[in-house]
C-alpha cells in the first residue's frame, strides 16, 4: 500500500471525523416570541367634552374683551349674539359630534382570535439528551409548533419532522432544526392530519437517527 493512498485516506478519515463530531460542540440558541404576544395599552388622557369647550371658549372671550366707558349698554346688546343662536350653534355641533362617535363605535376594528394550546408534550430522549416541552399552538387562522425551553445537542443536518411514527416511515418534514436551544417556533402547513402525525421529531437526516422526540 503506498504512501499516498494512506494519506488520503487519513484526510478523508478526518473530513468525516469532523462532519461529525463538530457539530455536537456547536450551540445554536434562538429565543422568539411566543405566538400572539400581546403589547402593553397606554391610556390617554381623556379629551375635554363639547359643552366644557364651548363654556371655556366663552369664558375666555370674556375675559379677553377690552372695556370702553363709552360703550352704552343698548351697543352691547345689539353686539352680543342671541342666546337662542349660541343655543343653536352648539347643539348643532354636539349632534354631529355624537353621530360621529355612534358611527365609530358601530363600526369596531377587527380583533385577532385568542391564542390556543391545542396539545402540549416533554420531549423524551432517544439517542441524545434533550430538554423542553413541544406545544402545538392555534394563532389566528395558523397552527405553530413550539419549542418551549428546549435544548439538546447538535448533529449532522438535524430536521424537524412531524411523523405517524417514531422510525420515520411517515412524515412531513418541517425543515432544517432553527436552534439547539432557546424556544423556536415552526410554521405548519394547513393540510395536517394532527390525529395521525402526532410524533414530533429530532432527526439525523445523513444516519437517519432520532435524537429525540414529544408525542403530541
Amino acid at each position: 500500500m503506498s504512501k499516498k493512498f494512506i494519506y488520503i485516506a487519513a484526510l478523508l478519515a478526518l473530513a468525516v471525523a469532523y462532519y461529525l463530531i463538530s457539530p455536537l460542540w456547536n450551540v445554536v440558541e434562538l429565543n422568539q416570541e411566543f405566538p400572539g404576544g400581546q403589547t402593553s395599552q397606554v391610556q390617554e388622557p381623556a379629551a375635554p367634552t363639547i359643552e366644557q369647550a364651548s363654556t371655556d371658549s366663552r369664558v375666555e372671550s370674556i375675559e379677553q374683551t377690552p372695556t370702553d366707558p363709552d360703550i352704552t349698554d343698548s351697543d352691547i346688546t345689539d353686539s352680543t349674539p342671541t342666546t337662542n343662536n349660541i343655543t343653536e350653534d352648539t347643539s348643532t355641533k354636539q349632534g354631529k359630534t355624537e353621530q360621529a362617535s355612534i358611527e365609530k363605535i358601530s363600526s369596531p376594528e377587527p380583533q385577532p382570535l385568542p391564542v390556543q394550546i391545542l396539545s402540549q408534550a416533554d420531549f423524551v430522549a432517544n439517542k441524545h439528551e434533550v430538554q423542553g416541552q413541544a406545544l402545538l399552538i392555534q394563532s389566528d387562522e395558523e397552527k405553530i409548533l413550539r419549542f418551549e425551553n428546549f435544548q439538546t445537542v447538535n448533529g449532522p443536518n438535524l430536521h424537524i419532522y412531524l411523523s405517524a411514527d417514531l422510525q420515520a416511515q411517515d412524515y412531513i418534514d418541517l425543515g432544517p432544526i432553527l436552534a439547539t436551544k432557546g424556544n423556536v417556533n415552526y410554521k405548519l402547513p394547513s393540510n395536517i392530519d394532527y390525529n395521525k402525525y402526532n410524533q414530533v421529531l429530532v432527526w439525523c437526516v445523513p444516519f437517519k437517527v432520532l435524537f429525540s422526540h414529544a408525542q403530541l
